[in-house]
């Protein structure tokens, strides 16, 4: 286990001693780059703002030689913060070795570990951080306790601690636990049976849970008997900081279609790409391109082999966040697919589409949560995944208007965009914290 210290901590911050002080567990968090980063980071820097002092505890990701990620995300984090990197989740445990020198075992590892590690791949951590987090509530008074999953083993952690100091506890869900049909998919019934029991316990345990749309909060309360009062609804957002130098404009010579993010498993645009298709056939001297950034690339060079397509790609790779406000900009359509299945969620980069102004078409359930709010906001469409001749035609009045000049000029703020800025919303988060800080006065 190892313990990191960022060189400006609170104990040699006199400023920061009139901060009021939060403990957070978060997993996911610089420089690791998963999607679940933004929210905790972002909630980090206008909580500072509001008055607010985190104390981190993350995974010392240096030990698995990453120390290169997210660098926008990374500088979001105020200098006064606290960041204890511990410990890694990892098979290092003597029983994984001894199992790892059975013959064939490979074959059924992945099984063996969803069926045992508990609550989830991650729990290794919880043994290096408990003992951390427990010095740290005993050297210095947190008014809060904050942990966000996945992983579960965040919630896991802060249950025990919970128990143990009887601190306000706030519980995160970025994802639904057991009823997230793409990542928890269909354990055993005996295994199941375990998990629910830790969760309704973390349930009845936090003084209050995060949902981050609406259709989780309903979720927790028609499935799991969760009290309403006790589920606040914080969606994921965009920083309007992030947006302050942003100046690109779209090409003139080509009709561009964007889309940032990943690609993998039933999460690819294989339906956008048929209607792409389609349109294609019709008009085979349209000047399109669809450019790609992060690792959709990869699975663009695997998996694309139609020429009519892949002479249109245009594959930057990974590339710093803020060249990604800029690409958005310079954008004339934003593409967003989705996976069937999982109409309750919202990934965070479908707010900072909103925020660029430019239209966006969604490949998804419908109805969704996705869905829904492109019409309330009135910043594209939905087309489910079988509505391909639909969305070719889209497709076509989207490329006429821009060949015709007759695209929509749009403001890139209004009431409803505004309402998922950042700062808003964690203002929302602080609210949350000043109340139970109240109740426990």
């Amino acid at each position: 286990m190892t313990t990191a210290l960022q060189p400006n901590s609170p104990d040699d911050n006199i400023a920061g001693d009139r901060l009021r002080r939060l403990l957070m567990l978060a997993y996911f968090f610089p420089p690791d780059t998963s999607g679940g980063v933004t929210r905790t980071v972002k909630f980090i820097k206008y909580l500072h703002r509001l008055g607010w002092q985190t104390t981190v505890l993350a995974p010392d990701w240096h030990q698995a030689g990453r120390t290169q990620g997210n660098a926008a995300a990374a500088d979001s984090i105020p200098a006064e913060g606290e960041v204890l990197r511990i410990g890694l989740a990892g098979d290092e445990s003597r029983l994984w070795k001894s199992l790892h020198r059975l013959p064939l075992f490979w074959r059924v590892e992945s099984a063996v570990k969803g069926a045992l590690q508990y609550p989830d791949r991650f729990a290794k951590w919880a043994d290096d951080v408990l003992p951390v987090a427990r010095r740290v509530l005993e050297r210095k008074e947190h008014l809060v306790l904050y942990s966000t999953s996945p992983p579960e083993t965040s919630h896991y952690i802060a249950l025990q601690l919970k128990g143990e100091f009887g601190i306000p506890w706030v519980a995160d869900f970025r994802d639904p636990w057991t009823d997230n049909v793409l990542m928890y998919g269909s354990p055993p019934a005996w295994r199941k049976r375990i998990d629910l029991r830790l969760e309704h316990r973390v349930y009845a345990a936090a003084d209050r849970i995060i949902a981050n749309t609406e259709a989780n909060r309903a979720v927790l309360i028609e499935r799991h008997g969760v009290p309403p009062r006790k589920i606040v609804t914080i969606t994921n957002g965009y920083d309007e900081e992030d947006f302050a130098r942003v100046s690109s404009v779209p090409p003139s010579d080509r009709f561009r279609i964007t889309y940032c993010g990943s690609f993998y498993s039933t999460y690819n645009p294989a339906a956008f790409l048929t209607a792409l298709s389609k349109f294609l056939a019709r008009e085979p001297g349209a000047r399109i391109s669809l450019t790609l950034a992060g690792s959709a690339c990869d699975w663009a060079r695997e998996n694309i082999h139609d020429p009519n397509l892949s002479g249109r790609l245009e594959l930057l790779g990974q590339i710093p966040s803020r060249e990604i406000f800029q690409l958005l900009a310079a954008s004339h359509l934003l593409l967003h697919t989705y996976p069937a299945g999982i109409a309750y969620s919202v990934p965070g980069k479908l707010y900072e589409y909103l925020r660029s102004g430019r239209p966006i078409v969604a490949v998804c359930d419908r109805p969704s949560e996705v869905a829904t709010l492109l019409e309330q906001t009135g910043r594209g469409r939905a087309f489910r995944p079988d509505e391909t001749d639909e969305l070719a035609e889209y497709l076509r009045t989207a490329y006429a208007d821009w060949t015709q000049q007759r695209e929509t000029p749009r403001a890139a703020t209004d009431d409803k965009i505004q309402a998922y800025e950042r700062g808003i919303l964690t203002q929302r988060l602080a609210d949350v914290f000043e109340s139970l800080v109240e109740q426990s006065a």
